[in-house]
């Protein structure tokens, strides 16, 4: 009997597909990490392209800061040269400035910090003696830029390049000092200027200078330093590369700071992150669109030629079934690949042997049929013809001991009831071979059986029959068993019976039973401390009417163990036993688990 078995694995299809997506997968992966490795190069390539930008800034802001420097020292010079000049010739020399882009005006300060020259009539006479530049200035110092200020005479942003002139004896002859629009620097600290580009410097307090293209920012918001604290690490002299939040237009930027080293500033660069990632990605989305492509192609050519392969498998398999469920399957179409032709010949080959096999086992069958109805009416004939006279000798000897027995002496009586005796033993001998012959048509039901539970159920039955016997049982643990639950309790039921009637001389009987795992299969034993037996007679042990006892010591048809080895076999199992004449006797008996039945 097999029993429906709940399907497990895969079809070769889907390990096919499942092989593809191994392949495909960690290409998918590679190709995946190779697209963000690029996106990263590219990215700090822009990064590092805008450091680039914000150096050359730096260094076009010295630039045009010395030029300015030098020309003040040009002025300088004249105005304290030993032959002086007027105060026209003085003020026209200032009015230079004009020809210098984003310098408002060149003024003439003397050493106490009062303007007395000026290109710009609105600087004169006013005392700068507060501002920094000047005290720097004052104490020693060349030249100096002074931090972003705002404007006493217009209020707006501005910062000054002053330089001091002095005497051969080092005195103080007064500062040429320059105001800065910055504003205007545009044209001079012209650079690379692409969309969404932007450029900035701030001074040595972090306060925004300049930027391209200018925004419209208050004095308050000018305090770049707190808006990008990246700013501090360039005025300490660092280069930095990253990405920054600008707070101004609410997007990152990816920016680039460096130090105007000769002035104590910073210069930074940079690009909306959007406007450089945008052409990274599409033309990163156009290489993996590519690449998709023609994976996705790859992937359902090879899907294609997978189903090539498995369709003659399918189509075979779709016949072995058919073959396995009795039906004859039509044969199999040759293959143009060399393998499955091999196959299709010989599946076509043995589906011709199995059905000719089959034709000659269904000869055989309906002739076994024939003969088994036969056998069963000459068991029933049998039966029938040897009970009635059977139940005839007992009824008359019983009638004759009943009216006659007190005429019999001792030993007539012992004959007449030896033979009711003989006469009952024959009838339960044709009971006990009815039902054994019967064994091998009863249609068997399938279960899983507690077979502890079973066995306390066959031990109540033996010990109503026996109650005065002092029988100790051991039950150990056992796995369950699947299999006709009445069958296996017949089984136990003849072995326990056996060990109780083989101990019958003992005077602590001693019997155990339990099971484990063998392999494949389950095993059981029941044992028991009784007479044994003699291993050299262990082959007529399962035999029909064998008996290896005195039938005056044990009681019995021996049909017992028979009908044990016959109800195993049913269930595909096997049946054994060990035993030492005297000692006692173990029997064994197997089932398959559940799925080979």
């Amino acid at each position: 009997m097999t029993v429906p078995q709940e399907k497990k694995g895969k079809s070769i299809q889907s390990r096919l597909v499942l092989l593809l997506l191994l392949i495909l997968i960690p290409v998918l992966a590679i190709q995946a990490y190779m697209y963000y490795d690029s996106y990263q190069v590219r990215r700090a390539s822009e990064l590092q392209a805008n450091l680039e930008i914000a150096r050359v800034l730096a260094k076009a802001f010295e630039s045009f800061v010395q030029d300015v420097i030098h020309q003040e020292l040009a002025i300088g010079l004249a105005i304290t040269y030993s032959q002086p000049m007027t105060s026209k010739d003085i003020t026209q020399l200032l009015e230079t400035s004009r020809d210098y882009v984003a310098v408002r005006d060149f003024t003439w300060l003397n050493p106490k910090g009062v303007a007395v020259y000026s290109s710009n009539p609105d600087m004169i006479g006013k005392n700068y003696s507060d501002r920094s530049y000047f005290s720097y200035v004052a104490n020693g110092r060349v030249w100096m830029v002074s931090e972003l200020v705002i404007a006493k005479t217009t209020g707006e942003p501005v910062f000054g390049i002053s330089r001091g002139i002095r005497n051969s004896n080092g005195a103080l002859l007064g500062i040429v000092f320059a105001a800065i629009i910055p504003e205007k620097l545009d044209a001079r600290l012209a650079v690379e200027r692409s969309k969404g580009g932007g450029y900035a410097i701030v001074d040595n307090k972090g306060m925004l200078v300049y930027r391209y293209p200018a925004i419209n920012a208050t004095w308050e918001e000018r305090n770049w330093l707190k808006s990008y604290p990246e700013f501090e690490e360039a005025l300490k002299g660092k280069e930095i590369a990253t990405t920054v939040y600008a707070p101004f237009e609410g997007k990152n930027r990816l920016v680039g700071f460096t130090p105007v080293s000769s002035i104590g500033w910073a210069a930074s660069a940079g690009k909306r992150e959007e406007d450089v990632t945008r052409p990274i990605l599409i033309s990163i989305g156009k290489s993996a669109l590519l690449f998709l492509s023609v994976l996705i192609a790859a992937f359902l050519v090879a899907l294609t030629v997978s189903r090539k392969i498995t369709s003659p498998i399918t189509e075979l398999r779709a016949h072995v079934l058919a073959l396995g469920h009795g039906k004859v399957p039509e044969q199999v179409k040759i293959n143009n690949v060399l393998e499955f032709q091999d196959l299709a010949e010989a599946f076509n080959t043995m589906a011709e042997k199995v059905q000719a096999r089959e034709m000659d086992l269904k000869s055989r069958t309906k002739q076994l049929e024939e003969a088994n109805k036969e056998l069963e009416s000459f068991s029933y004939s049998v039966s029938h013809d040897l009970r009635a006279p059977l139940r005839a000798i007992d009824g008359y000897a019983r009638m004759i001991l009943k009216k006659q027995g007190d005429k019999f002496d001792e030993e007539t009586r012992r004959r007449f009831n030896e033979i009711r005796l003989n006469t009952q033993m024959m009838g339960k001998l044709v009971d006990d071979l009815l039902a054994f012959s019967r064994l091998g048509r009863k249609d068997m039901s399938m279960s899983k059986i507690d077979m502890e539970a079973l066995i306390g159920d066959v031990w109540k039955e033996l010990q109503a029959i026996t109650p005065d016997r002092n029988i100790n049982l051991t039950v150990n643990s056992m796995p369950s068993a699947y299999a006709d639950r009445t069958l296996i309790k017949q089984v136990y039921s003849n072995l326990l019976a056996n060990a109780v009637k083989f101990t019958k001389f003992r005077d602590s009987a001693l019997i155990e039973v339990g099971g484990y795992v063998d392999g494949n299969d389950d095993v059981y034993y029941v044992k028991d401390n009784g007479v044994g037996f003699d291993m050299q007679y262990y082959d007529k042990l399962f035999g029909v009417f064998q008996r290896l006892h005195k039938p005056d010591d044990f009681e019995g048809t021996g049909i017992g163990l028979a009908t044990v080895h016959r109800i195993i076999n049913r269930h595909g199992g096997r049946v054994w036993a060990e035993g030492i004449e005297g000692e006692g006797a173990t029997f064994y008996f197997s089932l398959p688990p559940p799925q080979t039945h």
